[in-house]
């Protein structure tokens, strides 16, 4: 409860949750609206309550319409990411003799940011591990200095001694 005294004060406490997925973050918002409730209020400042991916992007764009933006890549949207990757694997050999080139381009996607959020390098592998590893390869190449969301988060670590942060983060 003391978080939601605190989130309470309204955006000037600067105070911002960070949640894992968006579920969560939602269940936090729907718990602080009971709390405000509770206390027989009507209307109150929305919390600052996010999941982890939207925090980043929002980092992203204080950068970005900063100082700091004419230098900045341009963030890919999911579907800008979809279709680069199915051009990627329909291109390839290997793609040439899928017959779902989507679905691929949908599991690639996925994978590429699960290498991201777990910081996993290259290994060795199977047919399938090097047909991948071939795709990501291009993949990068293809998105022209652009970033997707699976590498965001790095980009804003290295932005965050130059960025306006909330006083709390929690």
């Amino acid at each position: 409860m003391e978080l939601f005294q605190r989130l309470a004060e309204g955006h000037a406490a600067r105070i911002t949750v960070v949640t894992p997925n968006r579920r969560l973050a939602q269940a936090l918002t729907a718990e602080f609206d009971a709390f405000q409730i509770g206390k027989g209020l009507s209307v109150w400042e929305a919390p600052d309550i996010l999941p982890f991916g939207a925090f980043v992007e929002r980092l992203w764009e204080d950068a970005l319409y900063s100082e700091l933006g004419d230098k900045l890549p341009l963030l890919l949207t999911p579907a800008q990411e979809q279709l680069l990757w199915q051009e990627v694997i329909a291109s390839s050999r290997e793609g040439k003799d899928l017959l779902f080139t989507e679905t691929a381009a949908a599991h690639c996607r996925d994978a590429w940011g699960l290498l991201h959020q777990w910081r996993i390098g290259a290994a060795r592998g199977n047919e399938d591990h090097s047909a991948f590893s071939e795709w990501a390869r291009q993949y990068q190449k293809e998105t022209l200095g652009d970033v997707d969301s699976a590498r965001l988060p790095d980009l804003v670590a290295g932005l965050l001694d130059k960025l306006k942060k909330p006083k709390l983060l929690v």
